[in-house]
């Protein structure tokens, strides 16, 4: 499952950053948790998280410094904005939106349907404990000219 997921999260990727970013982003490492380890929400200064229901029961964060948040946004928006300001963070929502819609599409004809719910954006001096209770996540990591981001899923099957 776990390199499902990553292959899933990997395509979605690219598929939005060919479609609307026009930027190059290169695969990192993907690290998987499980019960077992001990885990911690993403500690990054801009994450966007939706929420996965159906098919698979967690949650997908978009992680990234801030600096790297403006960046995709900006390849999103046509124009980067000057600081992570309410247009840059609706962008950031709207890029984890589109991914997560192309991880919906490439993990339900394995898992059945999926849900997805509204992009909820969390800064660093903010915090989200709706990871409590997962008991698997795969984090993917990814690399700009403007530095590096990451996806995670985080998730229970049942």
């Amino acid at each position: 499952m776990d390199e499902l997921i990553s292959i899933a999260v990997r395509k979605a990727i690219h598929e939005v950053a060919i479609a609307f970013l026009d930027i190059e982003i290169e695969n990192g490492p993907f690290k998987v948790n499980t019960i077992d380890d001990s885990y911690t929400p993403p500690q990054s200064e801009a994450t966007a998280h939706i929420g996965l229901s159906g098919g698979i029961n967690g949650g997908v964060f978009l992680s990234a410094p801030e600096h790297v948040a403006v960046y995709i946004s900006g390849a999103l928006l046509g124009e980067e904005p000057d600081d992570f300001n309410d247009e840059a963070r609706d962008g950031f929502g709207e890029l984890a939106n589109m991914v997560a819609g192309g991880i919906q599409t490439h993990l339900s004809e394995e898992r059945g349907e999926i849900n997805l719910t509204p992009p909820i954006i969390i800064t660093h001096d903010e915090t989200d404990s709706t990871y409590k209770g997962y008991v698997f996540s795969v984090r993917q990591y990814f690399k700009t000219a403007h530095g590096p981001f990451f996806v995670e899923i985080f998730y229970s099957l049942s």
